[in-house]
């Protein structure tokens, strides 16, 4: 069997191999990364020694959501985000990134992952109304 998790949950001593041993007789090897070439014996059995990636910031419309029975929709409005500047507002309803559709907030998100700062998104809104039709508005909006 093997288990990938985060360095912190394979110690050998205080981990998921002495969970392991306590149910199962069966040997066990503790491979990590490492981020220097000092090793803890007592914690891994081999040692690999990668950079650490290091990730593009990621791309934020600037706004805190929620989901409601229409939809994804804006709660707040950050201060550190142009949602605002673009003319989001509270109570809208996102309905597509770019034509993609929205549903749910995992939607949203999977579109933002192929975003990158300084392009721009065409937000899809909805905009409820209490005394007149719902709005449907579009958005540009630089990232």
């Amino acid at each position: 069997m093997v288990v990938l998790a985060g360095v912190g949950h394979v110690a050998k001593a205080d981990a998921i191999p002495p969970r392991v041993a306590r149910r199962l007789a069966v040997s066990q090897a503790v491979v990590a990364n490492v981020a220097s070439t000092e090793v803890d014996g007592a914690k891994i059995d081999f040692a690999f020694l990668l950079p650490q990636a290091q990730l593009p910031e990621p791309v934020m419309l600037g706004v805190v959501l929620g989901q409601s029975e229409k939809g994804v929709r804006v709660e707040q409005l950050s201060p550190h985000g142009k949602a605002k500047e673009a003319g989001i507002r509270e109570g809208d309803i996102i309905l597509a990134l770019d034509g993609a559709k929205v549903k749910t907030i995992a939607d949203l998100k999977i579109v933002m992952l192929y975003k990158k700062k300084g392009e721009s998104v065409r937000v899809a809104i909805l905009r409820p109304h209490s005394l007149f039709p719902d709005q449907r508005l579009e958005k540009d909006l630089e990232l």
